[in-house]
């Protein structure tokens, strides 16, 4: 019964995404669960054949105690949009007289960037991890085009998954597609082009999204969305570690920037101790108050334990542009430096743990 309730509330979530209703005309979807054997080992496969004038699709969950869940919500999206491309394909066929399905070609092929990336878009926590990581492969560098998500290789037989790093890429990029304004025209004809060809190509698609027949097109809508996710807040409360890592970069201060002389006392980087020493510098007030403003802005809709950390350096800025004494200045930073540790050890300790899902609740 858990593992019903599991399947019915990923298919309502993924009807919900994508603007209609999953086609159970003369079909009929068996969920087989296996639990511990010998040499046994977690997987789950899908499989469909006609039976008796009825498409009957099956997803096998072998050791379904160890498996691991997001590997079944993909391989149960994949079963449920292959029967999304079955329905395109019968209404192209010309009827609809009982017992007949459009089987006699090849297997429908759902590509692995579509099933995989609607299953990463399911629950809010899996969209908020998955954009944290594509945000640190953006910043090295690693993020790859559209092109080459969309031409990726299916699944092999072996039941083998891709590593998570890929999930959260094609996650992204199907959050990309989800958020266009013509959402559901895009996927409806991307399941119409799977009934007609087998296949989505990075030309197609760019004709479907901008009506533009180019991969580069393609490629540079995909580069500005991933850009435009670099500051907005996925979940709120939440502190992912790039924004740790955005707020170690404001932390830091360097000579001829902002207003900062350069000086053979001035190191580059400065640290916010070093202010300390600069504390009667001209410069020093009007640096600090502009940074409050980066801060506190920083910390918009980060929730509560983010948010007073922020302060604490803020108290410290505020100090240091009244000309407070190095002996308060010392005080306040070093309570802001403490807050910052505690937080950066419950972020990563977030990150190793706060993401699991119980099984099948």
């Amino acid at each position: 019964m858990e593992v019903l309730k599991w399947a019915e509330d990923v298919n309502r979530r993924l009807e919900r995404m994508l603007g209609f209703i999953a086609p159970f005309e003369r079909r009929v979807v068996h969920l087989i669960i296996s639990q511990s054997q010998t040499n046994g080992f977690p997987e789950a496969v899908c499989a469909a054949q006609i039976e008796h004038g009825r498409l009957v699709q099956r997803c096998h969950l072998h050791e379904y105690g160890r498996l691991d869940r997001e590997t079944a919500e993909e391989s149960l999206c994949r079963l449920l949009l292959e029967a999304y491309v079955l329905e395109e394909a019968r209404k192209n066929g010309g009827t609809r007289q009982a017992g007949w399905w459009p089987c006699a070609r090849a297997p429908i092929q759902v590509p692995i960037w579509l099933s995989e990336g609607l299953a990463q878009n399911l629950y809010p926590h899996l969209r908020a991890r998955n954009y944290e990581t594509v945000m640190l492969r953006w910043q090295s560098g690693r993020v790859p085009t559209a092109a080459e998500i969309i031409r990726c290789k299916p699944l092999g037989p072996d039941g083998a998954v891709a590593p998570q790093e890929e999930r959260a890429v094609r996650g992204v990029f199907v959050g990309w597609l989800l958020a266009l304004t013509n959402s559901q025209d895009c996927f409806r004809a991307i399941f119409q082009q799977l009934a007609a060809t087998n296949a989505v190509s990075p030309e197609w698609l760019g004709g479907i999204i901008s009506g533009d027949r180019s991969a580069a097109e393609l490629d540079a809508g995909w580069d500005r969305w991933v850009l435009r996710q670099k500051r907005m807040v996925r979940v709120p409360g939440t502190v992912p570690r790039t924004l740790l890592q955005q707020l170690d970069a404001e932390l830091l201060l360097y000579p001829g920037v902002s207003g900062i002389p350069e000086g053979a006392r001035i190191v580059r980087p400065m640290k916010l101790k070093d202010l300390i020493a600069e504390r009667k510098a001209p410069w020093v007030r009007a640096w600090a108050l502009e940074r409050i403003g980066r801060l506190r802005l920083l910390a918009v809709g980060r929730g509560q334990r983010f948010g007073s950390t922020v302060e604490a350096y803020c108290r410290f800025l505020e100090a240091l542009s009244a000309g407070a004494r190095r002996a308060k200045l010392e005080k306040l930073l070093v309570a802001a430096e403490k807050q910052r540790l505690v937080l950066r050890v419950e972020v990563e300790e977030a990150s190793l743990f706060g993401d699991r899902v119980p099984d099948w609740d």
